[in-house]
């Protein structure tokens, strides 16, 4: 059997019962929604980066940053579009 997936990712996915799809496409950001948010919030915190900023300055700006996520109320009801996207696209990027 090919695994999609790392042996731990496998093995904990098994523990908790998650049933992996055999036919699931290798790569589909589009189902991802950190896929989606992460080159914003990355965009956003370049603006402001300094090159003395310590590990705690990056973390506490990656947060407030993250919530201010402009289309965080589209992510959730637009994955049956994505998912019928992926689908139709058999894996590949999607308009989304």
């Amino acid at each position: 059997e090919k695994l999609l997936h790392a042996p731990h990712a496998k093995e904990a996915c098994d523990e908790v019962g998650i049933e992996l799809l055999e036919s699931w496409p290798h790569y589909s950001p589009d189902l991802n929604p950190q896929e989606n948010v992460w080159p914003w919030v990355e965009s956003q915190l370049r603006k402001s980066e300094c090159k003395t900023d310590t590990f705690a300055v990056f973390k506490r700006r990656l947060l407030q940053v993250g919530k201010t996520y402009p289309d965080a109320a589209k992510l959730i009801p637009s994955m049956h579009d994505r998912i019928d996207d992926c689908l139709r696209g058999k894996g590949a990027m999607t308009k989304h």
